[in-house]
């Protein structure tokens, strides 16, 4: 064969080999592409949000049905008599309760995971159900056969039954609502009663199965206990002091300050959970999470976290009689609040424990238009990203162009909860990329001085819908959307972001809890009217 041959096979060969690729890359493009959408619906698209137990999205339901379909089909391979039932039902049932051992420190799993907390709590309550059902299929078998109760082990496993019964009867959504810290004492001490049970009824040593599987998980449920343990200890008890909290008192929630024993490295989405022992009956085995607002650092060189509380029936119905009266005192000439907390030497302080912190970071620094929405007091778990935000814009280190803010709040003083930070945001934002936009849902908005033409206050009800296709007109480069809001309108969000996911190059993240409505006090505490003449927040 002639050399130009050989060359007029060798050029035919490489433009063969580009076409090939080419054709292979558009393809791993629009594969990706395709799998991409059908994530995007499945983590986002709820099957039925208005039915209780089917408010979930249909990844996890996937993943809920995987696991409850493996159980079956396992059974029904193996299972050839009534005999292999008992046994099989029992293998499962002790081999289920390793991931649920897991559940005694969900957070800090979820935040190791990288999984949605409220995700991670389906996930276990399922796994729980799953397990329930198997114990229940082995205690009925077991009792056709009409057993005497004489001997330890049958003993033991009428105490395990027992403890499954009253897992049941606590986990019955009505009554976790309305009782959830006596649930979950409740169900702890079950959990414990059923892991002792079941260990003594079972048959073998402890290095055989069933033993072997109960080991596993009982290890995994001690090991996240001390874990718990040593951070409650770490956070509050070794340092220079003691962790105290003080309390100020706003139109339907409260400012907490937290002065912290151990500092940590802060970063906006983190969250604590704070217990109080002086905060009404049944306040020592109470802790609730809450964001960190902001952070400071005190005239004794000690570092604080503030949370905003919103005032509901429960933990936070006692921080009124705690509180050192109302945070807003005054308004100077300028416009700006005089605040009760800025006198560092004021104010009366009560023992405290904090846990955590939890929450994982979002970088949200990547994008170039970040459209964040909160409702009430998710407005605490919102703002620290407009300061991180900010602060790395004027860093050089986020590409963030288009900063907006959409905050729903039932009356007009619910603006004050933030202090005077907002005013504080819009002039450290020197390049004029945030844009605010507050709803009132209750009452007038026309009273407000708005001398800001970056700060909008309006008398309506935030419409998700509306915002989302308004923020992502003249999107500048990748958006992300972040929510703090109601259940409600955290399903409408999604809608929204999945409708424009193939227009737009967007994102959606939540953090992790949802804001309640607030419940107004009756009493006059004086602050209400000092607040009323005093809301201008720009």
């Amino acid at each position: 064969m002639s050399n130009s041959k050989w060359y007029a096979i060798s050029i035919a060969a490489i433009a063969a080999s580009v076409l090939c690729f080419y054709v292979l890359e558009n393809l791993a493009r629009l594969l990706r592409a395709s799998l991409e959408t059908i994530f995007l619906q499945l983590r986002y698209r709820y099957i039925n949000p208005n039915w209780r137990g089917l408010d979930t999205t249909w990844l996890h339901a996937l993943l809920v049905a995987a696991l409850w379909v493996g159980n079956a089909s396992y059974l029904i391979v193996t299972v050839r008599s009534r005999q292999d039932l008992l046994h099989e039902t029992a293998m499962l049932f002790t081999v289920n309760l390793i991931p649920l051992a897991l559940g005694s420190h969900m957070n800090t799993i979820a935040d190791l995971l990288h999984v949605g907390l409220d995700g991670y709590i389906r996930l276990h309550r399922w796994i729980g159900w799953l397990a329930v059902i198997e114990g229940l299929v082995h205690t009925a078998i077991a009792l056709a056969e009409k057993p005497g109760v004489k001997s330890v082990p049958q003993i033991a496993a009428v105490v395990a039954a027992s403890s499954v019964a009253g897992l049941i009867v606590f986990s019955i959504p009505m009554v976790r609502r309305l009782a959830y810290e006596t649930f979950l004492r409740a169900h702890q001490v079950f959990v414990v009663a059923l892991v002792v049970g079941v260990w003594l009824h079972s048959p073998g040593n402890q290095f055989q199965i069933p033993i072997l599987y109960l080991l596993i998980a009982s290890c995994l449920w001690v090991a996240l206990r001390l874990l718990r343990l040593l951070t409650i200890l770490t956070r509050n008890y070794i340092g220079k002091h003691a962790c105290r909290a003080k309390i100020w008192t706003l139109s339907d929630a409260f400012q907490v300050h937290v002065t912290v024993t151990r500092p940590w490295k802060y970063h906006a989405g983190q969250y604590i959970y704070l217990r109080l022992r002086r905060a009404g009956y049944g306040a020592r085995l109470q802790s609730h999470p809450y964001f960190l607002s902001w952070w400071y650092v005190d005239s004794q060189g000690r570092d604080v976290v503030v949370l905003i509380v919103g005032r509901q029936r429960g933990f936070s119905r006692g921080l009124d009689n705690h509180s050192n009266g109302g945070l807003v005192v005054g308004k100077e000439k300028d416009g700006r609040l005089v605040l009760a907390s800025d006198a560092a030497e004021h104010g009366v302080t009560y023992k405290a424990h904090i846990e955590g912190p939890y929450g994982q970071a979002l970088e949200l620094d990547a994008y170039g238009t970040v459209i964040l929405i909160a409702t009430g007091s998710g407005i605490a778990g919102i703002f620290p990203f407009i300061k991180q935000l900010l602060a790395g814009y004027h860093r050089w280190d986020a590409k963030v162009r288009r900063l907006m803010l959409f905050w729903e709040v039932e009356r007009e003083q619910h603006m004050l909860w933030l202090g005077n930070w907002m005013t504080e945001m819009l002039d450290v934002d020197t390049y004029k990329i945030l844009n605010i936009k507050i709803y009132i849902t209750e009452g007038s908005a026309r009273s407000i001085p708005n001398d800001s033409s970056r700060i909008k206050v309006v008398s309506a009800t935030l419409d998700v819908t509306d915002v989302l296709r308004q923020g992502t007109s003249g999107v500048m480069g990748r958006a992300a959307v972040l929510l703090c809001v109601r259940k409600r309108l955290n399903e409408q969000a999604r809608r929204v972001v999945l409708s424009l996911t193939g227009k737009v190059d967007i994102r959606l993240h939540e953090l992790p809890f949802h804001p309640s409505r607030v419940f107004p006090s009756l009493e006059a505490t004086g602050v209400r009217a000092v607040e009323k003449g005093s809301s201008t927040i720009a």
